[in-house]
């Protein structure tokens, strides 16, 4: 005979925790369009939730009770909120299709992010110098006159980023080195 906590029905408990407007706290077979947003334990930005012994990701488990079984794939979000749980935003897929869909809805950190990198050179608010400042530093190091160590120094820079400048490894759009 089982003592202790009694059996709860998963549905009911994964809905209490789940905020979707305008609909009754019992029901999860009726669908809103909106995002159905997580309001229990988060981790990793991602919504937890406790089942079978163990902390599962509240949307594949959203997924699960959604279709009646398992995924064999990742669940991906549609939405791109990782808190969102309304199985109409979800879906199957590899870790192929999650990067090609990062990818394409610009959320890479990669050099190929397209539209989301960050703007370069002055256009970026912490830049330290000006893209004057960078062909002047290019041009005084390429006469041979100057010395990395004594060059940084003047213009407040490391060595190390006064060497990368003149060999355009930072402030690559401003051009190539003279020399």
């Amino acid at each position: 005979m089982r003592t202790g906590r009694p059996v709860e029905n998963v549905q009911v408990r994964f809905r209490e925790k789940v905020d979707i407007v305008g609909l009754p706290p019992a029901s999860y077979t009726r669908l809103s369009t909106n995002c159905h947003l997580w309001m229990g334990s988060i981790r990793n930005k991602y919504g937890q939730f406790w089942l079978g012994g163990t902390n599962r990701g509240a949307h594949t488990v959203a997924f699960e009770l959604f279709h009646g079984r398992r995924s064999r794939l990742l669940v991906l979000h549609r939405c791109d909120r990782t808190t969102c749980v309304n199985p109409e935003h979800l879906f199957e897929g590899t870790n192929s299709d999650n990067m090609t869909d990062m990818t394409a809805k610009g959320r890479s950190k990669g050099k190929k992010n397209g539209p989301k990198n960050p703007p370069r050179g002055e256009r970026n608010h912490l830049h330290k110098m000006t893209e004057a400042q960078i062909v002047e530093i290019r041009l005084k190091y390429a006469t041979g006159n100057y010395q990395q160590r004594p060059l940084a120094k003047e213009y407040g820079l490391s060595q190390a980023t006064l060497g990368a400048i003149v060999r355009c490894e930072t402030w690559k759009h401003v051009g190539k080195s003279i020399s």
